[in-house]
């Protein structure tokens, strides 16, 4: 009984992620770069991550998967999975 009460009581506090700096996104520059952003995140509005991405690394590929948190390769892995596979096999076949 007394630990349903003191989990009734319990909220989840999310850590507060680290923001790149304008200056530490451009740095990127031609590195094959994935950004895969689950659409209802609790830590960020993917649709603005997504903007400042594009608008600083032009060569970075961003995808919001909708039906998705923050959490991205918990709750679709499969898709996860195929897009870092994709990534890779792309910046290798641009390496020879």
């Amino acid at each position: 009984m007394s630990l349903m009460r003191a989990s009734m009581g319990f909220s989840r506090v999310l850590p507060v992620p680290p923001v790149f700096s304008d200056d530490e996104l451009r740095r990127l520059g031609e590195v094959p770069s994935l950004f895969l952003l689950g659409a209802r995140s609790a830590l960020h509005d993917s649709g603005q991550v997504a903007d400042r991405i594009g608008s600083l690394v032009p060569s970075a590929r961003v995808e919001i998967v909708s039906g998705t948190g923050h959490a991205l390769p918990t709750d679709r892995p499969d898709l996860a999975i195929d897009r870092i596979l994709h990534t890779v096999a792309n910046a290798s076949r641009n390496r020879r």
